[in-house]
């Protein structure tokens, strides 16, 4: 089972771990972005320049640092700060900006709807770090212009969620990149699993942050992986008969709802029961 992290559970998860190893949330950023590289790096088309788009929020600072190691691997790389309103990049996405500016690399600038940064988009590959999961409001028209031009391009891996999917509902706020795959930091996205989630992420990684999970925050749900499943169900023995493996009552179908009765009887039987009793409607009796 993996947890599922919501926007307040990615902000305690981080705060925990800061708490409880003592490490700066600087180093937890550099180890989110070195395995979303590794990613990157073993995902993405090879032999082409890599786009890095950023916004002035952490999100931003993660993208900076997938950069910056993409770079160390000999990947070209080419990083263009995306902002509407002219901010400067905060806390420990201020760090990394200058952290990248200091190997002598340039960060370009532009606005969301600069149709030149549209056009250098095509047939690129992309990181896309534009907005994280501290987004909770719809997104301008400014940004719904570039998650559109983001379409044209060859590969999009998102990190944490796709910029504009909200963490909490995995519903669009707006719009939002349709990524190809999304390295996720810490623990997976509710929003990656929910709403239009899947649609928008594509293949989902996970990348850690140094620290084990704690204790003392608790996963929104948990997703059930199909390796999962095996390690609930006990192996049965050579001589076993129906009454060994477990009864079930499916109490449905009320008159015209038989369908989703018969389907769940089914599902009881083939997920391993020994006998499934259908409890139903007399006039569902003959379905």
């Amino acid at each position: 089972m993996r947890p599922l992290h919501d926007r307040r559970a990615a902000r305690a998860f981080d705060e925990d771990a800061c708490a409880r190893t003592g490490l700066p949330s600087l180093l937890l950023m550099e180890n989110a972005g070195r395995g979303a590289a590794d990613v990157v790096r073993a995902c993405a088309p090879r032999g082409v320049p890599v786009v890095v788009l950023g916004g002035v929020g952490q999100n931003g600072g993660d993208a900076w640092v997938v950069a910056r190691h993409l770079v160390a691997a000999g990947v070209p790389v080419r990083c263009v700060r995306v902002d509407d309103a002219d901010r400067n990049p905060r806390a420990d996405a201020a760090a990394m900006v200058r952290a990248w500016v200091g190997l002598g690399a340039p960060l370009g600038r532009a606005r969301p709807d600069d149709r030149a940064l549209h056009a250098s988009l095509v047939d690129a590959v992309v990181v896309d770090g534009v907005f994280g999961t501290g987004l909770d409001r719809p997104v301008s028209e400014a940004y719904v212009a570039l998650f559109e031009a983001l379409r044209a391009a060859r590969d999009v891996t998102s990190l944490d969620l796709p910029s504009g999917l909200c963490a909490d509902t995995g519903m669009p706020l707006g719009a939002a990149v349709s990524a190809h795959r999304t390295v996720s930091f810490g623990a997976a996205k509710l929003g990656l699993a929910i709403g239009a989630g899947p649609t928008y992420a594509g293949d989902v990684y996970v990348a850690g942050l140094g620290v084990a999970p704690s204790p003392h925050v608790d996963a929104t749900l948990v997703r059930v992986d199909p390796a999962d499943v095996p390690t609930w169900l006990p192996r049965r023995g050579s001589a076993c008969h129906k009454g060994d493996a477990g009864r079930v009552l499916v109490f449905a179908g009320a008159p015209g709802t038989v369908g989703a009765a018969r389907l769940a009887a089914r599902a009881a039987h083939r997920a391993g029961a020994g006998l499934v009793t259908f409890a139903t409607d007399t006039a569902s009796r003959a379905a």
